[in-house]
């Protein structure tokens, strides 16, 4: 009977450190993220920010659009690219790629696995890039 107990203890054990954690992982993960709406602002950071020349606006999210406008034959089966990981296809009877990105962020076009084309995020709020 004491290692039947023991068992049960044990399992009692397991579980309550699973919720733990699961509830641990929660609380990290739902936190407000900087820069989205609604998320603490640190006043002393962002006038420590905008006496050093940084601005929000610098970090402000991009909308970016990729289309294929299917005049040139070497791009019929494109495919966009963040960096190395694939984002959808960009080829002739692709739909055009709609994009939240960030300035600096880099997109490439590839044809058959090798790199054709790059377009790197600029300030502007809004941009197309077409190949």
């Amino acid at each position: 009977m004491g290692v039947e107990v023991s068992i049960v203890i044990k399992i009692d054990m397991i579980i309550s450190m699973s919720l733990i954690l699961i509830f641990l992982n929660y609380m990290t993960n739902s936190a407000p993220r900087g820069g989205f709406p609604g998320s603490p602002v640190n006043k002393e950071v962002v006038e420590r920010n905008r006496a050093a020349g940084k601005t929000t606006e610098t970090n402000a999210q991009k909308k970016a659009s990729f289309t294929n406008t299917k005049e040139n034959e070497s791009m019929r089966n494109a495919e966009l690219f963040f960096q190395d990981t694939f984002w959808g296809k960009l080829g002739y009877s692709s739909e055009p790629l709609n994009v939240n990105t960030y300035e600096g962020h880099q997109w490439n076009v590839k044809v058959n696995g090798d790199t054709v084309e790059t377009f790197v995020i600029d300030k502007r709020p809004i941009q197309r890039y077409t190949i």
